[in-house]
């Protein structure tokens, strides 16, 4: 077996981290919706310094029912102030997880939660 000594160092050209320096703050409350029914939500993406982010262009929520069915991708509006908002609706009841990504900031799925919501 051979082993090798190796350094690893930052990446100055990374203006991010994948440990996600950017957060996803939720301005809107909703929990429920009726099936087929008009949804909109708002969040704001903020980073370390709770200072807001925005010019991101790929900014999405992508949305699911559990356990990973009516997946879908809904690109994100920009607003002032890093404030982003979507508008969708959900097809038939059930349990729909939302996530941010932004790859372009460094937003990956798997870091944040923006909203849960049930359709009866």
């Amino acid at each position: 077996m051979k082993c090798w000594d190796f350094t690893v160092g930052k990446d100055e050209s990374r203006t991010h981290s994948e440990g996600g320096t950017v957060a996803v703050v939720a301005l809107s409350e909703v929990d429920s919706a009726v099936a087929g029914a008009p949804v909109a939500l708002r969040f704001r993406l903020q980073d370390a310094a709770k200072k807001p982010v925005s010019g991101a262009a790929d900014v999405r929520v992508f949305a699911y029912r559990a356990p990973g069915l009516s997946k879908q991708w809904i690109p994100a509006k920009a607003l002032p102030d890093g404030v982003y908002e979507v508008r969708f609706q959900l097809p038939q009841p059930g349990s729909y997880y939302l996530h941010v990504d932004a790859p372009s900031i460094g937003l990956a799925l798997h870091q944040n939660r923006l909203a849960l919501i049930n359709v009866p």
